[in-house]
């Protein structure tokens, strides 16, 4: 995932491109009488380059406060890494809920069709 951002951070604008790598998983298995779906899991790594920064204040205080964001690189790296894994996890289990209930419709339609020819006989 790539994406460019701007933060504002007091006296700083900060222009950042990121590339997020993330593993996901879901597991789905098929019990007696229904699907058994789990949370899903996800690991996410983040690489943050700062493209820029722009300081409202003069000299001095711009210098302190470029210092200040380079400082506070690898918590923001990390905060970002923590934001892929909680969106993707949210956004993999509301897409797999979806999928889930559609086939549980088709199975309770399929096996009801079952169960009906069934009486038939």
């Amino acid at each position: 995932m790539h994406s460019r951002t701007t933060r504002y951070n007091g006296p700083a604008i900060i222009h950042s491109i990121s590339d997020a790598t993330f593993h996901a998983r879901t597991p789905i298995s098929l019990g007696p009488a229904d699907l058994n779906v789990a949370v899903a899991t996800t690991s996410a790594s983040t690489d943050l380059q700062t493209a820029g920064i722009q300081i409202t204040q003069p000299r001095l205080r711009g210098r302190i406060a470029t210092r200040r964001i380079a400082a506070s690189h690898d918590e923001a790296q990390a905060i970002a890494s923590q934001h892929t894994t909680s969106n993707t996890s949210i956004d993999l289990d509301k897409r797999i809920d979806q999928s889930v209930a559609r086939i549980r419709k088709v199975f309770q339609l399929t096996v009801l069709g079952l169960e009906l020819d069934q009486d038939e006989d």
